[in-house]
């Protein structure tokens, strides 16, 4: 059985389910980390926080730890004060943000449960990137960003929907 026949997809109104999904993909009586991927605007830093208060667990928001104006994300990261922050942690620790991934690979920390933030449309389910909507991956366009060519970057190089144990889709009624 392949990653893509063990991933659960899961919408943002079914709450039940998605901490019961996780739950049973928590290893028992050690630390764990949670971590939560997707665009910006995926809905990671709300999920993370409920997350977090619902398992009594700590949750680092990468967001936090960028050094500010510069126009990039993951180059942006202060991994000094991220690696003391994860270092010194409980025994459920919830990290979200874009680029997680890669920032998890540098700081060569393995995350136990792998959710990803998916906006989507209401009526076409669509999967919302952004400015755009697509089944799949945007490709680069012109007159983005910086940090949302890097975003978009990591989405084609990582591919982290395909890595979770979790889709959480955010179900946005504004888009049809």
């Amino acid at each position: 059985m392949n990653k893509a026949d063990q991933i659960v997809e899961i919408d943002s109104s079914d709450s039940g389910n998605l901490f019961s999904e996780i739950e049973k993909r928590m290893p028992q009586n050690q630390k764990i980390i949670i971590g939560i991927d997707g665009a910006p605007g995926s809905g990671k830093t709300n999920l993370s926080y409920r997350i977090g208060a619902r398992l009594q667990g700590n949750v680092i928001n990468l967001d936090d730890y960028l050094s500010q104006n510069t126009g990039r994300y993951f180059r942006a990261l202060n991994f000094g004060l991220l690696r003391q922050k994860i270092n010194v942690r409980p025994d459920i620790l919830v990290i979200e943000g874009c680029c997680l991934r890669q920032a998890m690979d540098f700081l060569e920390v393995k995350i136990d449960v792998s959710i990803y933030c998916k906006e989507i449309s209401q009526g076409t389910r669509l999967w919302y990137f952004g400015t755009y909507f697509d089944q799949d991956l945007p490709a680069a366009k012109v007159g983005i960003s910086p940090i949302e060519s890097e975003v978009i970057e990591y989405h084609d190089q990582y591919q982290p929907w395909k890595e979770a144990d979790i889709i959480y889709n955010l179900i946005n009624q504004q888009k049809r």
